[in-house]
């Protein structure tokens, strides 16, 4: 960033909020093993929509959802 449209959790607590500095063992220094499981700790509310019926298509987050950190063209991050 900085970015029009933030991913609120970065802009307020930081990369720390899923991210950790030093010695991680998962790809991409995150808190989780899978992006997935990192994103669904918090957005747990899915819409149905696209995402299909029972949100069978949560693990796919980052096949849409992209630019994560913020985007300068979308609210939803999308590249």
């Amino acid at each position: 960033g900085p970015f029009v449209f933030e991913h609120e959790p970065v802009r307020v607590e930081g990369c720390t909020v899923c991210h950790t500095p030093h010695s991680s063992v998962y790809p991409r220094m995150l808190l989780t093993a899978r992006i997935n499981t990192l994103c669904l700790q918090c957005h747990v509310q899915i819409p149905v929509g696209v995402h299909g019926p029972q949100n069978q298509y949560r693990q796919a987050c980052i096949v849409c959802h992209m630019s994560i950190h913020g985007s300068n063209v979308s609210n939803l991050f999308f590249k």
